[in-house]
């Protein structure tokens, strides 16, 4: 059996975008993440880990198509870079869910999760943020 140490993804209020539905997100896909980091850094059942997967898909599908209708709504000039990094992280989360169907745990890519742990930092952390500027402007109407 593979055992991951990976370090849980801290969130503090500095992480804030000012924006109480994308704030609450975040805030949630951050638990729901280190949920899943921890699964599989403890060697945990595909049960355990496909249950966590499936709740931070979901999650993570609601929180998209939320703020992908706010960046649309407020005319954000680079929504379709920010859908297409949204479309490599759904594609990232189902393919690691298949992986699940081969029975243990030792068929989960340490890789795929290491990667979804950074994706979620890079992203939450750091490409969301760079749209509060734009949504702030007088004229952007968020």
């Amino acid at each position: 059996m593979i055992l991951l140490t990976l370090e849980p993804i801290v969130w503090t209020p500095a992480h804030l975008v000012g924006i109480e539905a994308i704030d609450d997100d975040h805030r949630k896909l951050v638990l729901l993440f280190n949920e899943l980091l921890a699964a599989c850094s403890a060697g945990a059942g595909n049960r355990i880990i496909e249950k966590a997967l499936d709740a931070t898909v979901a999650l993570t599908r609601e929180h998209f198509a939320r703020e992908e209708h706010l960046l649309e709504t407020a005319g954000y000039p680079r929504l379709a870079a920010h859908r297409q990094e949204h479309r490599v992280l759904l594609k990232q989360l189902l393919s690691f869910g298949g992986q699940l169907t081969g029975g243990a745990p030792m068929n989960i890519d340490p890789n795929v999760v290491g990667f979804l742990r950074e994706w979620a930092v890079r992203h939450i952390f750091g490409h969301d943020g760079d749209y509060i500027a734009f949504l702030r402007r007088p004229d952007a109407g968020a």
